[in-house]
C-alpha cells in the first residue's frame, strides 16, 4: 500500500491527491492519504474530500498501532524503498491528463463568461511569496475590457491595498464577500477567464477550468516556497506543467 501524507492548505491537498493517483498506477497498489496532520494543525482545514472523487483517508497512527511497518520520504520523487511520501509534489509528471482532471473532481460546473482573479495574502506574505502588482496590471490587459472581474481573496485589507492602481481601478472590479475555500475554488474554476496568484489553490483551479476551455493566467514559474531560482527543478517542473495544462504567464 502507498500512503501520502497529506498538509496544508486545499491547494496542497490536491496536489498531493494526484501524487497519490500517480503512485496508485505506478505501482499497482492502493494508494491511501494520511489525514494526521490536521489533527495537531489548526490553521488548515482538510477539505479535499469535498472536491474529489475516490480518495481514501486513513489515520496513520493508527495504522502504525496496528502494526503496520512505515517508511518515510521527505524527497519529492518517488522512492522505491519507501510507502508513505511527504512533500507538494507539484510537478507535470504527477498531474492527470487535462481530459482527466475534469473527471477526477466532483464539481457540477459549466464554464461560464466572468474573469476571477485571485490574491493570496495571509500567512503566505511571511514566507515572502507575495506577488507585486505589476503582476496583476499585465495579466488583467490580457482580460476583455467589457468583462467585469471578480476578486477572491484570503485577506481583503491586503487585495485592497495591493489593486489599488490607477490601472486596476479602471477596470470594473467587485470583491467576493464570502471568503469560502471551497465556493472560491468553485468559482475560479468555472470562469472563462482565470488570474491566478502565487497559489497552489488557484493553480489547481485554472488547471480545472482550462480542461474545460478557460484562459488562465499565471505568474512566471517561480519555486513558490523559496523565492525566485531559475536552477530549481521545481521551477522547470513548474513550466513543464504550465505547458502540459495551457497556462499563460503574464510576464
Amino acid at each position: 500500500m502507498n500512503y501520502i501524507y497529506l498538509m496544508g492548505g486545499l491547494g496542497n491537498q490536491i496536489f498531493q491527491y494526484f501524487f497519490s493517483i500517480y503512485l496508485a498506477n505506478l505501482t499497482r497498489q492502493r494508494s491511501f492519504l494520511v489525514v494526521d496532520w490536521y489533527q495537531t494543525n489548526t490553521q488548515r482545514k482538510l477539505l479535499l474530500q469535498k472536491l474529489v472523487r475516490n480518495a481514501e483517508f486513513v489515520s496513520l497512527s493508527k495504522l502504525i498501532e496496528s502494526g503496520l511497518e512505515v517508511k518515510p520520504t521527505k524527497s519529492e520523487y518517488v522512492n522505491p524503498r519507501s510507502n508513505c511520501y511527504i512533500g507538494h509534489y507539484i510537478s507535470d509528471e504527477f498531474t492527470p491528463s487535462p481530459q482527466d482532471i475534469f473527471n477526477l473532481f466532483n464539481l457540477n460546473t459549466v464554464l461560464n463568461d466572468k474573469c476571477v482573479l485571485h490574491v493570496r495574502g495571509g500567512d503566505f506574505l511571511g514566507l515572502g511569496s507575495g506577488l507585486e502588482v505589476n503582476y496583476y496590471e499585465r495579466a488583467i490587459q490580457l482580460i476583455p475590457s467589457n468583462l467585469q472581474i471578480e476578486v477572491v481573496t484570503d485577506d481583503l485589507p491586503f487585495a485592497l491595498s495591493l489593486l489599488a492602481s490607477p490601472v486596476i481601478q479602471s477596470r470594473n472590479l467587485v470583491y467576493s464577500e464570502i471568503q469560502d475555500e471551497i465556493t472560491d475554488f468553485v468559482l475560479l474554476a468555472s470562469a472563462k477567464y482565470v488570474v491566478c496568484a502565487n497559489s497552489t489553490f488557484s493553480l489547481a483551479a485554472a488547471m480545472y477550468a482550462s480542461s474545460l476551455g478557460g484562459i488562465c493566467i499565471c505568474p512566471p514559474p517561480i519555486d513558490y516556497f523559496n523565492g525566485v531560482s531559475v536552477t530549481d527543478s521545481r521551477v522547470s517542473n513548474l513550466s513543464s506543467l504550465m505547458s502540459k495544462h495551457k497556462l499563460r504567464a503574464a510576464f
